[in-house]
């Protein structure tokens, strides 16, 4: 069983009943749930050995935070050093936290910087190609010229993961040789995310790992690959995994409710609607240009969208506008009635007129003319055009389900205000189980996850969905101790906040001392 994997000499106090029921809830499949409560000291990451006895597929672990991933690497590292099994790890990874060049980008986010230098790094290989005598352009033997930090007009992490070819007059890109090398070599040991950059051998970080993942063994990713409404439709096809045979674990579950309510909230702001009218802009000076290979019919749609888009953007602003001036700081409903009548006026059908609007959306994604630093699974900046299409979507969506709630919020810095609409989830169960009810099994895990069956009517919406395991706090009640502080916390916003960290650290040294 699970023990041919289990990394250390002995078992803990109580560690055999969670890892039997891992083992069993893995191995029956048939999308099975188990919640475990186990306190600090349980060994609750050895849960993975008891799954990947069990797991007829990958394993996909679900964690909140970055610091959490490497848990997981010494884990496997245990297990690759204990036992005579060596199971492949990947991980998914902010680009903000693996990015060679993140330090460059001046005045955008590194999300933007990257699209718009890969853009270019695109180009850059078209451009080798159409002058080479060469229909392939291979980066192992391109000379890339060196470029001044902060004012490149390629990335050569990038470039150097990516083979160009030419094939019936257009320019296609697929994996280089170099980077299939590099994840050969990630399958020898488990990589923290501190060493990975140094394991890449100058090639992009993210693309390796994006490549390195639709094979591994276990994937760890972030809450938002699987349960943000961006993500969620495409991630398992995105990494070829077939959903039935795949075994979730979710790290600090207790997290996950609130986690998923936040992902799947949208809002609109002033910066976003600024944003969407510069990309109108920019696709009206594209009509009737070649780039717009179309049908009069087609065009036509296209110039209907524009006048649509041109209709409702200034009215959202001047609804924004209103409330800045009008309403006192703080949060309150929104008049759904009321903001329709406003937005829609002289509309006929809201679903066509946005309908008309996607149009637009849609081409000025295709002709990558997106302004913003939202990014999608494929690494593409999301158009503005289309998280304000998207929030209108869910205006709409949130007059008929009662799970999603629409507001209005004013805050005020510095003596300046600003309004936003949102829309927010307020019930995450049907989200967290398009997951949960489609794939082989699901594990949850956390120190804090009492009472177990609050958590399991608050993420499943219903009752007996899951198997649920409570373990007693291992330590002697002797060993126990009991701290509290007035300003000291954990919450994860402030974690970082170096007044918080000062004062977390003075009651350990006072403790130690």
């Amino acid at each position: 069983m699970y023990l041919d994997y289990f990394p250390y000499p002995s078992l803990r106090l109580h560690q055999d009943r969670m890892l039997d029921a891992v083992y069993d809830t893995v191995s029956s499949g048939d999308h099975g749930i188990i919640m475990i409560d186990a306190p600090t000291g349980t060994g609750k990451t050895s849960s993975i050995s008891a799954a990947l006895a069990a797991r007829p597929g990958k394993i996909v672990v679900a964690v909140r935070t970055v610091s959490q991933i490497d848990i997981y690497i010494d884990e496997i590292s245990r297990i690759w050093s204990k036992t005579r099994h060596k199971p492949e790890i990947a991980y998914m990874v902010g680009k903000q936290k693996i990015c060679p060049l993140e330090r460059e980008f001046r005045g955008e986010s590194v999300y933007a910087g990257c699209a718009r230098l890969r853009e270019w790094s695109r180009n850059y290989v078209s451009s080798r190609i159409a002058k080479g005598s060469s229909s392939i352009y291979d980066p192992a033997s391109d000379s890339m010229p060196e470029e001044e930090p902060g004012y490149r007009t390629f990335c050569p992490h990038y470039l150097k993961s990516r083979e160009g070819f030419e094939l019936n007059g257009a320019v296609h890109f697929r994996r280089s040789g170099r980077a299939l090398d590099v994840v050969e070599s990630l399958k020898k040991r488990p990589i923290s995310p501190s060493q990975l950059a140094e394991s890449c051998q100058g090639i992009c970080p993210y693309e390796i790992m994006s490549l390195y993942a639709k094979d591994a063994d276990i994937v760890i990713m972030n809450y938002s690959h699987l349960f943000s409404p961006d993500f969620q439709d495409i991630i398992f096809q995105w990494l070829e995994m077939d959903s039935e045979k795949v075994t979730l674990i979710i790290d600090e579950a207790h997290n996950l409710g609130d986690a998923v309510r936040d992902m799947n909230s949208r809002i609109l702001s002033m910066r976003m609607i600024d944003l969407a009218e510069t990309e109108v802009e920019k696709f009206e000076g594209t009509l009737g240009q070649a780039r717009l290979d179309e049908s009069r019919e087609r065009a036509s749609w296209r110039r209907e969208g524009i006048r649509i888009i041109r209709l409702l953007l200034p009215r959202l602003k001047k609804f924004l506008e209103s409330k800045q001036q009008r309403m006192a700081e703080g949060e309150a409903l929104l008049d759904a009635d009321l903001f329709r009548s406003f937005i829609y006026a002289d509309l006929d059908d809201i679903e066509e007129a946005l309908s008309n609007f996607s149009d637009v959306a849609v081409a000025v994604a295709d002709l990558n003319l997106a302004e913003g630093d939202r990014e999608n699974l494929q690494g593409e900046i999301q158009p503005s055009l289309a998280l304000v299409l998207l929030f209108l979507n869910d205006i709409e969506r949130a007059e008929k389900d009662d799970s999603y709630q629409s507001k209005i919020a004013v805050s005020g810095s510095g003596g300046k205000r600003q309004a936003r609409l949102e829309v927010n989830n307020i019930d995450p169960a049907a989200n967290i189980r398009r997951i949960t009810d489609n794939i082989n099994a699901t594990i949850m895990l956390s120190g804090t996850f009492s009472p177990l069956e609050a958590y399991e009517l608050y993420l499943l919406g219903v009752e007996n969905r899951a198997k649920k395991l409570s373990l007693p706090n291992p330590f002697p009640r002797e060993n126990r101790l009991i701290l509290g502080t007035r300003k000291a916390t954990t919450q994860l916003e402030v974690r970082e906040d170096a007044d918080n960290r000062e004062e977390i650290s003075g009651h350990i040294r006072s403790l130690i001392e």
